[in-house]
This record gives structure tokens, sequence and C-alpha cells, in this order.
């Protein structure tokens, strides 16, 4: 081996080694590791099995096995990704070489004389093919950095699978022209490799039409979350407008009261007042039937609902469910408000979870009662909270409730995949 041939092994060694260093995403120091690991082994290995008699299939094997190996102490990809990135380098210097030959040999002699071409310039086609590999290699791995979100794992597999059939293609074709002559198990290889692949292409824009379509019907939801939030934000505004109107009509009918005026009608006045509500809506009819009912009830005890709704589709909790969650939650803010008459209801509906939250003010004397309830050891009624943690835990989720600075606040989270745990909210 002449010291041209270890000075191109070295510099292929730094070059691969410097694309699994750029696409690593670990510590600068583990990334240094694998990459002096990787040049170091590649570069001994590279000289000594070009000395024996190791089949191109088991060589190409152990420098896979290297790369993975290095990829495992640089980066945190699935074992999926690793197998995918491993076999890039190879995949990119197959066809370089592969195109670089062809060009050259129809450039320098009008036809394919591949064997001839590499007898005569075989040294500048060589140094022709370093720098092309190196911006190939750079490309390849600053398109990887740049992709903010990596394949899953059955697409990394599809993946490794189609550049591995994809390097077995090209180095048959590469054997064929090297030799021109007909080689029959070159091209079953060759035509093997290509149905293998179009199978593969198949899975994969079959993946990839899946996950367009989720992504779609994500975006599809989150435009009805943002109209709805839109709604609710007018509506708060509206209801701000509301309040402040009927707080003046409210002085109003109490400068006619001190005047003298008819007390029958006073009471008519501020009976129609009370009830004056902006009417709560929803993409969920059994959702505004509920908070209907609890709308008028809380309008009959002088209160109101200050409401954000999000609510993008149908809840997934049965109508029994809701029904049980929403009136326990809601009844319980209208028994038990003092120290104000507004009641915070925050609604957070997808195909995903189901979020409640419910806040009225009360009383030191209202916390108190709280804080003796929750020191009983039978805690059963008064709150509704063992009927409503009940609810919550059927669809993988929980209640929480908290009594401080002058705020009861309820809250419940429910999934629509039951056997997620809930950590918290």
């Amino acid at each position: 081996m002449t010291v041209f041939d270890l000075g191109i092994n070295l510099l292929e060694a730094c070059l691969f080694g410097l694309f699994f260093w750029q696409i690593s995403n670990q510590s600068m120091a583990r990334k240094g590791i694998a990459f002096v690991l990787y040049s170091v082994l590649h570069f001994l290995l590279m000289s000594y099995i070009n000395r024996t008699e190791i089949m191109a299939g088991y060589r190409s094997l152990i420098f896979y096995m290297l790369a993975y190996i290095c990829l495992s102490i640089g980066s945190d990809f699935s074992a999926e990704g690793k197998l995918f990135f491993s076999l890039i380098p190879d995949l990119i210097t197959a066809v370089i070489n592969t195109y670089l030959l062809i060009a050259a040999s129809y450039f320098m002699f009008g036809r394919i004389e591949i064997l001839f071409l590499l007898e005569q310039y075989g040294v500048i086609v060589t140094l022709i093919s370093k720098p092309l590999q190196l911006l190939a290699l750079h490309c390849a791995a600053a398109a990887v950095n740049q992709k903010k979100e990596y394949l899953d794992r059955r697409e990394f597999l599809l993946a490794a699978g189609m550049a591995f059939l994809c390097l077995m293609m090209f180095n048959s074709i590469e054997e064929l022209l090297f030799y021109q002559k007909f080689d029959g198990e070159k091209i079953s290889i060759a035509v093997i490799c290509l149905g293998g692949f179009a199978v593969l292409f198949w899975a994969a824009v079959w993946l990839a039409a899946k996950r367009n379509q989720k992504i779609r019907e994500e975006q599809k939801m989150n435009e009805m979350m943002a109209l709805q939030l839109r709604s609710t934000k007018e509506n708060m505004r509206i209801s701000e407008s509301l309040s402040r109107m009927k707080h003046d009509v409210r002085h109003m009918i109490s400068l006619l009261a001190d005047s003298g005026g008819s007390e029958e009608l006073i009471r008519k006045y501020r009976k129609e007042l009370d009830s004056l509500e902006i009417p709560i809506e929803t993409k969920s009819r059994a959702l505004n039937d509920i908070l209907h009912a609890e709308q008028e009830r809380a309008s009959e005890n002088g209160l109101h609902f200050r409401c954000v709704l999000n609510v993008s589709s149908e809840p997934f909790l049965s109508e029994d469910d809701l029904i049980v969650l929403l009136m326990n939650s809601l009844d319980n803010a209208i028994l038990h408000i003092s120290g104000g008459n507004e009641i915070n209801l925050m609604i957070r509906s997808n195909s995903r979870f189901f979020l409640l939250k419910v806040e009225n003010p009360i009383s030191t004397e209202g916390q108190r009662a709280y804080e003796t309830y929750l020191g009983k050891a039978d805690r059963s009624g008064k709150y509704g909270l063992r009927s409503a943690r009940v609810i919550a835990e059927k669809y993988g989720g929980d209640i929480r409730v908290k009594c401080k600075d002058g705020v009861f606040s309820f809250s419940a989270i429910a999934h629509a995949d039951s056997d997620q745990l809930v950590k918290g909210m």
C-alpha cells in the first residue's frame, strides 16, 4: 500500500467521522471522543482490511457497526436512527464515485471505459472525488441539523432499508461498469434491490400520507380552538361591558328607590337586571344545556359566570359523566360562594383531554368550614368531591381542590386515553 493510499484512507476516515460529529447532538466532549474514535479505528481497520481478503459485505458490516457505536456515544438517536445515519456516508460515497466515473469516462473517451480511466487517471479522479464527497456530506449533515423533528422509529427503519438497497444497487452497477461484461448475478442483485426499494418506497409514502392526515387534523383542531378562543375573548369583553352597565343601572335603581319610587316596579327591574347574562355557546350541545341550566340557577341566586371556554369538539366523556362532573363542581360553587357574586369557569376540551376549572370567592368562615371538612374521616356529601373524583379517574384523570387567599378552586382533568396516568395539573 502506497503513501497516497494511506493518505486517502485517513482523509476518508476523517470525512466520515466529521459527518457523524456534525449530526451528533450530545456534548462537545462526547462528540469529540466519538469523532477521534471513529476516525482512528476506521483508518486502522481500512489499512488492515486492504491487506487481507475479507469479502466486501463483511467489510461494510464492520464499518457500519463502528459508525453505530460512535453515534451511540455522540448522539441520542433511536437505534433505527443510528442505523440509518451509519449508512449515509457510504451511500453518498457510492453515488459520487459512480456518477463521477461515468462523467469522467464520457468526457475523456466519449464512452464507458471505467477500467482504462482508473489505470490512466485514477489519482486525479480520486482527488476530484474527495472535495465533492466533503461537500455532499456537509450538505447532508446541515439538512439533518435543520430538521426540527426527526422521523419516528418505523420511518427510520424504512429509510435505512431504502438506503441499504440503494447502496447495493450502486455497488452492483459500478462493478458491471467496471468489468463491462454481462454478469447475471450482479444484474439479479440490482433488480431484486430495485424491487425491494419500490416496496419500501410505497410503505414510506403510505406513512407520509398518514402523518400528513394527522397533521391536517391537528391544524384543523388548532384553528377551531383559536376561533373558539377569539369568541371567548369577545364574550368576556361583552360580559365586562354588561357588568359595568348593570352596575350603573343598579346605582340608578338605588337612586330611584331613595326618591320614593314604586317598590314593586323596583323589585321587577332588579330581578330582570340580575337575570341578564351572556348566553354560553360551545360546539357541544350537551355542554351548552348543562351550562345554561347552571347559569339560570346562578342568576336566581344573584350570581353570574365569567367563562373562558375553548371547546373544539364534542367532549369524549359520556353525557351522564359530563353532567355529574359539571353540576357537582358548579353546584358546589353556587352553594358555597361568599364574599362575591362572580364564578370563574374555564373549560378546555379536545379529542385528547377535557380540563375543567371552577373558582369562586370564599369568606374566612367558609375557608375554616372547608378545613374542618378536610379533617373529617368521612368526607362524603357536602362538596361533591368523591363522585367528581370517580368520574375523573374513570378517564385516567384526577381532581384537585385548593382553598387559599379567599378563593376556592376546583380542577378536574380527564384523558381520552384512559390508560394515561396523570402526574399533575
